[in-house]
This record gives structure tokens, C-alpha cells and sequence, in this order.
């Protein structure tokens, strides 16, 4: 016996021994194992560690050192065997130190779901906050990702599912997808990495998605309509500069369909400006030539067009007056403005330019002209005129029957010829030609006529021959046997009857007959002529004598031998007679008078003229006439004309009133009116002239036949005048202060602007200061500003110092920053709508900052896709730095209720339970029930929030309560709150302030149905013992989900008593022996710990 004592003691001894051995061989190996890791010898770790598993096997920490040096020598096969391994051979007795390594493993491989798979079995086995906390990170690096959390009605959207691993790259995962809400529409599959969601009803949508423990939620906008497309429509193509077009914003939705916008408006330069920064229509003022970019955006939605500024055109309306034409160096409808055309007049035969009229006026042919207004450019031509010299050659005149300096092209002149006595016309030389008295001429050019008079002949008188004796020197001729001849009578006497012959008397020697001289003469200018030709006449002979005046002469009487007044006598020649004609010229009354007003004078200026005399006429207008013709025996429009008198005449000198032309012109931009306004102004006429500047320009001075600054002024119509109305534009000038630290710059920079010049002002703030306002002749609140000089102005820049906010926006339930969320700045407290002054977007981090505040009340706006939008009140002064956080709740089902917690830093870490009507505890260990409740966010180092959900109410009582999972200190220096929200509505708040009590449980409320009821106790737990007794032969029965003897706090219990046979029941007693009821039946409300007895009796 005492040896087998001893053989026991020896084998313990040497137990004891190998095991100190081993203890020390496998730290020694753990030890080394660690330094040749640290050091980056993975092999030598692995040979020391590996040591370590073969004495050790359950070693954890020397399989955790392995599969990190397999895993740095990129052996992960191995890594994932030996903690697989690990996990396996400590399966009764978990350490999450494995399921954490193993995770880390996978994730190194990207393999996402095999890490959550691994944590989740690591955390079920082990309910380790560390592993909790892993899948926590991981779940943060997961995103569902879609092009859009906005869908419209009928169409879809796609949805992936993503973790981002620690370089950033994007890893597809697989998940279990679900609707919250499926009557807005359905999912194109269950499962998957990328699945579609159709929609078909308007609302707020969640999708789910859960890979193992970890959910994902996303909160999709179905609308009737989403806008896809920005279309620009203008209302005018081809524009010009100085006006302006209205623009119209449409918008269109993902089917094309139009919908109604209110878009932001900007342009990409200073060619054009926009009237508004806002809305669906715009109107864009052209400000210079060029092309001007118009962009619209809304929800991120851009659309814009470009238009095309053309420098303003003008029309120029030709005509001429005469006949000719006007041709242009170009045509065109219509000219850009400042383009030069050059005009010329091109005469047709037989005209001449005279000069221009309209918008342009000289005579310089041909002329430019700018184009930089609507123009009338009028060329006027005239007629050719020629000159006819006339001329005589020899005595004579030449008469015209228009006699005037000058005649136009293609005019015909009528000349005719008077000789004196003693002459005839003879023939025409020079430009004309013929022997006709009187001739045509064509004036086709510069003319010069001669008439030729030659002199007529005297002819010889012829007499009768007298009958009588012969000269004495003369012998008689005696023929034989001649018979006495008949004496002959003069021709001109008629014999008388033959009477009977008398018998012949003897022959004696005749008596010769007496002769007589008959002697004619005149006075004046005439002639007298005789019957019978000859000298001297045989006694009684009778001769005839007739008296011919020359023209302008008339016969008056005779004298001498004869008197009397006849013209033609006869003369008996009884005697030697002489006789004389006597004429006398003519004489003639000349009549003058005159039309109109003016005189005519002659010269010389006598009652009665001789025929032939020449007497000048001449014509001579009063101030505001002038001679235009001569009426009755003159005709012509020389106003000095030569009258012969060869009759009585009446002369009348026509003279009109004066007519003339009034042209008026400008220069610079402005109009005359004209009062009066007519074609031709008579002599004398007073007319108003008023000149009338466009806006923008002033009237300088009149130019021309009117001079001086007078406006309106009188213009005495006493030739035809051409007044230009000078216009000047107007020139102002821009004044600039600062009110506050900055500068103004002005462009372009000049001492005086051009009136309509277009200045631009930009104020730039110093640093720390920010631009507030415009002051004076320019208002509002834009830094760069656009002036138009229609004035002399004063503009002061309002710089105020900067209040700053600095702003923070996280999710209220996980406090997560929230990126794109929209801050709508507006002035006042609690003002929800109307003007708003800045538009801001957080960044990733969810953080903002507002620069350019001035000192004030303000309300920030907060609003994100998928969140409730949210007001802030600010109150900020001067130079002020604010600092604020504000969240934002998201958006959820009207039925679904969520409690969000939050506490300070004195606890490390609080837990939030909800237990359902079924018992099922929610928790950080068992975040989702599966059916109604879920845990959204556990936090556990840190204050907050904790948000648990109810999404699917079912019936019954839910026990709300919080849990001090740091045990120390009390819970109640946490300062715990809870808001408690049904859908998007704030419905209870609850402080920790308000409990009584002590422990590590804080139980808040419970809620059924609508129903929340107030608990508001600290207590070591958030349940109550039911203790169940039988007196007699039964047994008692729990009616409830779940058979325990703990229930949560206000939780009800059916009790349900069953006698054995033989048996029945017969009441319940509470711990103290009371009777409290007699039905077999009993319902209990668990408001602390019970006991009770079933009492059967015997039957």
C-alpha cells in the first residue's frame, strides 16, 4: 500500500513536472513568437508559434499570432485553417478572440460576407462587445448605392450593394432585400448584388437589405414626376443688341412629359444680363454683340443655351427725285450697325446730279455713309441746262418765243426773223440751218444760231413812152406815099368805139403835142407808184398814182399838184404837176400791269410808241417774290424783255410768291419736329423748328442756316434753309464710397460716362469682412453690380464684419454626419418661408460654414432626401464665430414608432431594450426580432444616440427600458433623454432626471397600441418574478409566449389552473394567503414580483 503511495506520488511529481515544462516552453515560444512578428520574420514566427499549438492547441493567442504571420506572407488558406481550427477545438468554450482574427482574415481577402458571417457566429457564441463593435465597422463601410433615392411613378431604379475596404475600393456584396412598404412598388429580386425597384405608387419607400446581422436601410422618394431635362426656349431668334428676349425654363420628367420647375438662372459672361435669378421665365437684356452662354439648374438638373448677340441693324430707304438712280457699294435689307456703305448717283441722259437730301446732304458724289441709324439717303437730279446765243448778220432781229438765260435738256425754242425795209432774211448758220423765217430748235446742248439778212435791190421806174414830135436834132422819117398814122393812146387808156373814118385831109406838117413832167415825192416812209411808167406825159394825159406805207407807216395825205386823203388818185397831166405822199409812222399804246407783287418798269416810257420802236420791259419782284412770266403780247420768263412796237399791246408781269425748301438734318440721337410741317414754305412764313433728344442725349445747338442754343426755335422763311439739330449725348458721372472695410472697383474706369454706358461695380471685402449691400443709386445685395449712366450717380459699398457659422448635420438616430443636406438661410426667427439670402451644402463630414452673415436673427432651413426638413434659430452678432450641430430625423412610415437615446459622457455606455409582446428582447445582442423591432445603433463608447425601432406594431404591450451596461457610475448621472416619435411627429420625451430609484436599469415607458404609459423607475432589472404554487392536485399553466418565471415590467400573465382527476379548483391566493380570485383563470399586470397559489380541492 505505501508503496503504491509512493508510486502515485513519483508519477504526480513527474505530471507536475512535464507540465511546469511545458508552461514554460510555451511562453518562451509565445514570446518569441511576438518578437519575430513584430520584427517582420513571419517565418520564424510561424515555427515558434506552431510549437506553442502542438503543446497547446486551445492557445489562442498563438494561433491569433500565426494567422497573422501567415497572412503578412499572404498564406491565407492557412490563416483561415488554423483559426478555423481554433474555433473548433474551443466550441464549448468560445473566444472571440478567434471569430475576430478569422474575420480580419477574410476581410484582408475582400471576402466581406465571409468576415460578417464569421463575427456574427463569434457574437452569438460569445456576445462580445469587441466583436460587436467589428461588425459595427464593417456595417459602416456597407452602402446600398443607387443613381438616385428619387424615382418617378412608373419607371425604375437599380440598387447595389457595396463595402468599401480599407483602400477605398468598392467590393460587391450579396444581400436579402425587402420592402417596408410594398404597395409602392416591387423589387425585380430578393437576393442579389444589384436588384431593381419598380414603382407604381407616390410615397416614401424603405428598401432593406441584410447581409447575416447587419441591415441596411434606403429611403426612396417615389414621385409623380422627377425632372430629367432643362430645356431653354427663347421668343426671339437672331437678336440684336439693346434688346431683350424672354426666356422660358421647361422642364421635362423621366417620360418626357412637361412639369412645372422653378429653376436658378446665371450667364457665362457680361454679353447679355438676367432680370431674375429665379423662377420659370426670365427675361435676358443683350448687352453687347456676341455670344452669351444661359444656364438654368434645379435638383441638380442643368440645362442651357447659347445665344448668339448681332450687332443691331438698321434699314436705309433710297430714292431720287428727277430721273436717275442711286447704286449702293452693298445691298442688303439691313445693315449691321457701323457698317459704311458708299452711295452713289448716277444721272440718267440729259440730267445732273444736284445734291443729296434725307439723313445725308452735300453734293459730294458719291458719299459714305454710317450706318448707325434707320437712314433715307435722296438723291435729286435736275434737267441739263443749255444756253442759246442768237445773232444777226446783216439788219434784222431775231424773236424767241421763250426767252429765258438758260433751257432744259431736250426743250424746243421757236426763233423768228424781222427784216427792216430794204432788207429780207436770207438763210440761218451756226447750229441751225434753212432759209425758213421762222425754225425749231432742239436744246440737246449749248447752242449758237445767226441769222442772215441780206438787202433788197431798188427796181427801176417804168413809164409809158410819149407820144410826140421828134427832137429838133431829130429828123422826121418821110416814107413814100405815107399815110398819116393814128396818134397812140397811153397803154393804160382804153379806146374808145371806132367812129367812121373821115375823109382824108390834105397833107399838112403836124403840130406836136404838149408834154408835161410829172414829179413824185414822200414823206415818211413809203413809196408811191404810177399806172404809167415815165417822166413826162402827153397833155391831159391821166396817170394813176397810189401811195404804199411801209410796215409801221400809214398813208396820210397828199401834197403838192394833188391833195386829198386817198391813197390812189388820178393826176390829169394838163401842166407840169409835182406831187408829194405824205406818211406818218404808226403809233401804239403799250398797257402794262402785274399779278402778284412787284413792278414793271419801261423804258423809254411814253404814251404812244412809233411803229418799229423798241421799248424794254423789265420785271422786277417785291421782297418774298419773284418773276415767273409774261402774259398777253409777251409771253417768256425773262423777266427784261425788248417790246417792238408794231401794234398796241398789253403786257402783264406775273410774279409768285416765293417758295422754299426746308431740310432739316440731325446729328447724335434725336428728332426735329417741324410746325408747320409742308413740303415748300411761302416767302415769310414762320416756322417751328423743336428739337427733341432721345433718352440719354441732350440737345446742343442748330447748325446751318439757324444758329444758337434756343430750343424751339423760329425760322423766317426767306429762302430755302437746311438746319441741323446737333445732339450731344450725355455724360455723368459715378461717385464710389465704402462703408466699412473693402474696396469698389469700376469698370471701365473713367472721369465721366457716355449716357446709357454700361458700368460694372464689384465689391471685394477685406478679409474678415464680407459685402452686405449697395447704397445710394444702387441697391441690393450682389457684390458685382451692373450701373447704367443715365444719371450722375453715387453708390456706396456696404461692408459689414463677418459672422461666421460654423454648422455640423448628423443623422439623430446614429449620429452620422449627413452629406448634401441643403441650408436655406433666411432672416428672422422661426420664418419657414419667403426670401431666402444663402444656399449652402454640407460636405462629406456633414459640416457647413456661412461666412457672410450680418448681425441678426436668422432661421436655417434644413432639408435632405430622405429626412424630415428641419428650422434652426440663429442669433448672430457682429464678428461673432457660431458654432452649431443640428440633425435631422429620417423619414418613416406613419405607423412605425422609433425612440431615439441620448446621454453625456459621465457613462462610458448605455443599452437600449425593447422587449415585444412575445418576450423577445431587442437588444445589442439580438438587434432585430424579425417581425416588428429593430435595433438601429448601438453605441458603446460614447453618449449617443441609440435608436431602436418599431416598424411593425404588433398587438400588445412593448416594455421600453435602458440599461447601464457600464455598471458604473449610477445611471442616473447619464442625464439620459429619449424623444419618442410615431412616424415623423415627436409624440413623448422622457429624462432620467424625472425616475426615482437605483440599479442599472432605467425603465421608461411601455407602449400598447397608441397607448404610451409612463413607468419612469431606476431598478435592478426590467423584470419581475412570478412564482407559481398548487395546493392539492393541479397544476398551473402560463398563457404567454414565452414560459419563465421572469416577466418584463407591466407585461401581462394568463394563469391558467388544471385539477387533476378527481380534483377541481377552487381559488388563488396571493403570497400574503389573500384570495384573489375564483375563476380558473387568472390574468396578472406585472408591476413587481408575484406570488401565487393554485387551491384544488378534493372532489
Amino acid at each position: 500500500m505505501i508503496a503504491i503511495i509512493v508510486l502515485f506520488f513519483l508519477s504526480l511529481g513527474g505530471v507536475i513536472s512535464v507540465k511546469a515544462y511545458n508552461s514554460y516552453n510555451v511562453k518562451q515560444n509565445l514570446d518569441l513568437g511576438n518578437k519575430y512578428l513584430s520584427d517582420g520574420k513571419y517565418e520564424q514566427a510561424i515555427l515558434a508559434f506552431e510549437k506553442v499549438i502542438s503543446i497547446e492547441p486551445s492557445n489562442v493567442e498563438a494561433r491569433v499570432g500565426l494567422s497573422k504571420a501567415y497572412v503578412a506572407l499572404k498564406r491565407f488558406k492557412s490563416a483561415e485553417k488554423v483559426l478555423s481550427e481554433g474555433i473548433r477545438i474551443m466550441e464549448k468554450k468560445p473566444d472571440s478572440r478567434l471569430y475576430s482574427a478569422l474575420a480580419d482574415v477574410y476581410l484582408k481577402q475582400d471576402k466581406v460576407q465571409d468576415a460578417i458571417k464569421i463575427l456574427d457566429e463569434g457574437y452569438s457564441a460569445t456576445h462580445d462587445k469587441g466583436i460587436k463593435e467589428q461588425l459595427n465597422d464593417i456595417s459602416s463601410r456597407i452602402t446600398i448605392q443607387s443613381e438616385s433615392i428619387d424615382v418617378q411613378v412608373g419607371k425604375s431604379l437599380s440598387l447595389k450593394l457595396y463595402a468599401t475596404d480599407s483602400d477605398g475600393k468598392l467590393l460587391e456584396l450579396t444581400g436579402n432585400w425587402m420592402l417596408q412598404n410594398s404597395s409602392l412598388g416591387a423589387l425585380t429580386s430578393s437576393k442579389g448584388f444589384n436588384v431593381g425597384f419598380n414603382a407604381n405608387s407616390v410615397g416614401s419607400e424603405v428598401i432593406i437589405v441584410k447581409i447575416g446581422s447587419i441591415t441596411k436601410r434606403i429611403t426612396i422618394n417615389v414621385k409623380q414626376h422627377i425632372l430629367q431635362s432643362i430645356d431653354i426656349v427663347a421668343d426671339k431668334e437672331n437678336p440684336v443688341v439693346g434688346e431683350s428676349i424672354n426666356l422660358k425654363a421647361v422642364g421635362k420628367d423621366q417620360s418626357g412629359k412637361e412639369m412645372d420647375i422653378n429653376p436658378t438662372w446665371s450667364v457665362n459672361n457680361d454679353t447679355g444680363s438676367l432680370a431674375n435669378p429665379q423662377g420659370t421665365t426670365n427675361t435676358l437684356k443683350l448687352n453687347k454683340n456676341g455670344k452669351v452662354g444661359v444656364n438654368v439648374s434645379q435638383d441638380k438638373v442643368k440645362g442651357s443655351k447659347t445665344i448668339t448677340v448681332n450687332k443691331k441693324k438698321y434699314s436705309v430707304a433710297t430714292s431720287v427725285s428727277g430721273r436717275g438712280s442711286i447704286t449702293a457699294s452693298h445691298n442688303a435689307d439691313k445693315y449691321d450697325e457701323g457698317t459704311n456703305v458708299k452711295y452713289t448717283a448716277v444721272p440718267q441722259n440729259g440730267w445732273v446730279f444736284k445734291g443729296w437730301q434725307g439723313s445725308v446732304s452735300g453734293s459730294a458724289n458719291p458719299i459714305t455713309v454710317n450706318i448707325n441709324a434707320n437712314k433715307t439717303v435722296k438723291a435729286v437730279f435736275v434737267q441739263k441746262q443749255f444756253t442759246l446765243n442768237t445773232n444777226v448778220r446783216g439788219q434784222g432781229t431775231v424773236r424767241r418765243d421763250v426767252n429765258r438765260s438758260s433751257y432744259t435738256n431736250s426743250s424746243v425754242v421757236t426763233l423768228t426773223t424781222s427784216a427792216p425795209s430794204g432788207w429780207k432774211f436770207d438763210h440761218w448758220t451756226g447750229d441751225a440751218a434753212g432759209n425758213s423765217r421762222s425754225i425749231k430748235v432742239l436744246m440737246n446742248s449749248n447752242k449758237n444760231v445767226t441769222a442772215v439778212f441780206v438787202q433788197v435791190p431798188q427796181a427801176p421806174v417804168k413809164s409809158q413812152p410819149i407820144l410826140s414830135a421828134p427832137k429838133p436834132e431829130q429828123k422826121p422819117e418821110i416814107k413814100p406815099e405815107p399815110k398819116p398814122a393814128p396818134i397812140p393812146k397811153p397803154e393804160s387808156v382804153q379806146e374808145p368805139a371806132p367812129k367812121p373814118e373821115p375823109k382824108p385831109e390834105p397833107l399838112s406838117k403836124p403840130t406836136p403835142a404838149p408834154t408835161y413832167e410829172l414829179k413824185t415825192d414822200s414823206s415818211g416812209q413809203g413809196t408811191v407808184t404810177r399806172d404809167v411808167s415815165g417822166d413826162k406825159y402827153q397833155s391831159d394825159s391821166i396817170v394813176t398814182l397810189t401811195a404804199t406805207a411801209e410796215e409801221g407807216w400809214y398813208f396820210d395825205h397828199w401834197e403838192g399838184d394833188v391833195t386829198g386823203t386817198t391813197n390812189s388818185v388820178q393826176v390829169t397831166m394838163d401842166k407840169s404837176k409835182t406831187v408829194k405822199a405824205v406818211f406818218v409812222q404808226d403809233e401804239y399804246e403799250l398797257t402794262t400791269s402785274t399779278e402778284g407783287q412787284g413792278t414793271v418798269t419801261i423804258s423809254p416810257e411814253q404814251d404812244k410808241y412809233l411803229s418799229g420802236s423798241e421799248v424794254t420791259l423789265t420785271a422786277t419782284a417785291e421782297e418774298g417774290w419773284y418773276f415767273d412770266h409774261w402774259e398777253g403780247d409777251v409771253t417768256g420768263t425773262t423777266n427784261s424783255v425788248q417790246v417792238t412796237m408794231d401794234k398796241s399791246k398789253t403786257v402783264k408781269a406775273v410774279f409768285v410768291q416765293d417758295e422754299y425748301e426746308l431740310t432739316t438734318s440731325t446729328e447724335g440721337q434725336g428728332t426735329v419736329t417741324i410746325s408747320p410741317e409742308q413740303d415748300k414754305y411761302l416767302s415769310g412764313s414762320e416756322v417751328t423748328l423743336t428739337a427733341t433728344a432721345e433718352e440719354g442725349w441732350h440737345f446742343d445747338h442748330w447748325e446751318g442756316d439757324v444758329t444758337g442754343t434756343a430750343n424751339p426755335v423760329q425760322v423766317t422763311m426767306d429762302k430755302s434753309k437746311t438746319v441741323k439739330a446737333v445732339f450731344v449725348q450725355d455724360e455723368y458721372e459715378l461717385t464710389t464710397s465704402t462703408e466699412g472695410q473693402g474696396t469698389v472697383t469700376i469698370s471701365p474706369e473713367q472721369d465721366k460716362y457716355l449716357s446709357g454706358s454700361e458700368v460694372t461695380l464689384t465689391a471685394t471685402a477685406e478679409e474678415g469682412w464680407h459685402f452686405d449691400h449697395w447704397e445710394g443709386d444702387v441697391t441690393g445685395t450682389t457684390n458685382s453690380v451692373q450701373v447704367t449712366m443715365d444719371k450722375s450717380k453715387t453708390v456706396k459699398a456696404v461692408f459689414v464684419q463677418d459672422t461666421i457659422i460654423n454648422g455640423k448635420v448628423t443623422d439623430e438616430t446614429n449620429d452620422h454626419p449627413i452629406e448634401s443636406v441643403t441650408v436655406n438661410v433666411r432672416s428672422g426667427n422661426d420664418v419657414h418661408e419667403g426670401k431666402i439670402l444663402e444656399t449652402i451644402t454640407t460636405d462629406a463630414n456633414g459640416k457647413y460654414t456661412i461666412n457672410n452673415l450680418s448681425a441678426g436673427n436668422y432661421t436655417l432651413q434644413l432639408s435632405a432626401p430622405g429626412y424630415n426638413t428641419r428650422y434652426y434659430n440663429v442669433i448672430a452678432t457682429t464678428g461673432q464665430t457660431i458654432e452649431t450641430k443640428s440633425e435631422l430625423l429620417p423619414v418613416i412610415n406613419d405607423d412605425s414608432i422609433r425612440s431615439i437615446l441620448t446621454w453625456n459622457d459621465s457613462v462610458s455606455d448605455l443599452d437600449t431594450h425593447l422587449v415585444t409582446p412575445k418576450q423577445v428582447e431587442v437588444k445589442y445582442s439580438n438587434e432585430d426580432d424579425g417581425e416588428s423591432a429593430k435595433l438601429n445603433q448601438d453605441v458603446t463608447d460614447g453618449n449617443g444616440p441609440e435608436t431602436i425601432t418599431i416598424y411593425n406594431q404588433q398587438p400588445g404591450s412593448y416594455l421600453y427600458s435602458i440599461y447601464n451596461y457600464s455598471g458604473s457610475p449610477e445611471i442616473k448621472t447619464s442625464n439620459a433623454g429619449i424623444k419618442v416619435y410615431r412616424g415623423n411627429t415627436l409624440i413623448n420625451t422622457f429624462n432620467i432626471s424625472d425616475a426615482e430609484g437605483t440599479g442599472r436599469y432605467w425603465n421608461v415607458f411601455s407602449i400598447d397600441g397608441d397607448t404610451i404609459t409612463s413607468i419612469n423607475s431606476i431598478a435592478d432589472s426590467n423584470k419581475y418574478s412570478l412564482t407559481t404554487e398548487v395546493e392539492g392536485q393541479g397544476t398551473v399553466n402560463e398563457n404567454s409566449y414565452v414560459q419563465s418565471n421572469e416577466y418584463t415590467i407591466g407585461s401581462t400573465v394568463t394563469l391558467t389552473a388544471a385539477p387533476d382527476t378527481g380534483w377541481h379548483f377552487d381559488h388563488w391566493e396571493d403570497a400574503s394567503g389573500e384570495q384573489i380570485g375564483t375563476d380558473s383563470t387568472l390574468s396578472l399586470t406585472m408591476d413587481s414580483d408575484k406570488t401565487v397559489k393554485a387551491v384544488f380541492l378534493e372532489d
